[in-house]
Order: structure tokens, then C-alpha cells, then sequence
């Protein structure tokens, strides 16, 4: 058997498979605090370390204006191609090519 040395955000589609399931958790954890916290209505969203932008693809589908950047090239090719997103043009994903350093 063949064993690649790789790191799993090299391999979106795996990474997905693997930790994709989580996402309503996270919106309506999200929608939660919206609710409890905004003090007007919230309808756009930014979200940093956004991988493959699978819960920016469902807060989109529910009408929120989204965007996010991830640090992985492989993560962000794997949204685009041939329409992944299903929607219209309200999704933007940025990849930073070097992290942040403080100060």
C-alpha cells in the first residue's frame, strides 16, 4: 500500500469528508448569537480560516452576504471550480499567502 506524506489541508476534499458534518452546529450557533447579541440585523459576515468556505456556502444559501480567507491555496481552488457553490456572486474567498505576525 502506498502511505503519502502530506498534510490533510492539502487534500480539501478529504478534509470535508472528515469534518464537514459540523457545519449546523456552527450556524446555529451562529444565527444564536445574531439573535441574542446584534443589535441590528446582521447580513454580512466575514469568516478568517474559512478551509474550503463550506459554512460560508450554507450562511450564504440563507441569505447572509459572506466572505473569508483561508492560508490554504488547495482549500480555496477546491471552492471555485466548476460552480461549487451552487449560487450566485455573493461569496468571496481570499487566500493570504503568509500568516499574520505580530507586532
Amino acid at each position: 500500500m502506498e502511505v503519502i506524506h502530506a498534510h490533510l489541508y492539502d487534500y480539501p476534499k478529504y478534509y470535508d469528508l472528515l469534518f464537514g458534518s459540523n457545519w449546523k452546529a456552527k450556524f446555529d450557533f451562529l444565527e444564536s448569537c445574531f439573535e441574542k447579541h446584534a443589535r441590528r440585523c446582521v447580513r454580512r459576515l466575514f469568516e478568517p480560516a474559512c478551509g474550503t468556505g463550506r459554512l460560508l456556502i450554507k450562511l450564504s444559501q440563507a441569505g447572509y452576504e459572506v466572505s473569508g480567507n483561508d492560508l490554504t491555496p488547495h482549500s480555496v481552488a477546491y471552492s471555485y471550480p466548476s460552480g461549487r457553490f451552487g449560487i450566485g456572486g455573493n461569496i468571496w474567498l481570499h487566500i493570504r499567502d503568509e500568516p499574520a505576525h505580530p507586532g
